[in-house]
């Protein structure tokens, strides 16, 4: 099995920045000419991010 892209992290500086990002993917895997491969490779982004932006809110609900 082919190894995927490792997600880059370092433009995700907010939670604005994740939500934004995840918008974007969605617009993305509902184009309807997407190679699949692509979609694998948006879905696996998009996991990380929603767990990433669970780390962010937890981080600012106890830090404020």
């Amino acid at each position: 099995m082919a190894q995927r892209n490792r997600i880059d992290t370092s433009s995700y500086k907010s939670f604005g920045d994740i939500t934004e990002r995840l918008d974007q993917i969605v617009r993305e895997v509902r184009r309807k000419d997407i190679p699949l491969e692509s979609s694998l490779d948006l879905y696996d982004e998009a996991i990380f991010l929603l767990d990433l932006g669970q780390v962010v809110l937890q981080a600012q609900a106890q830090f404020g």
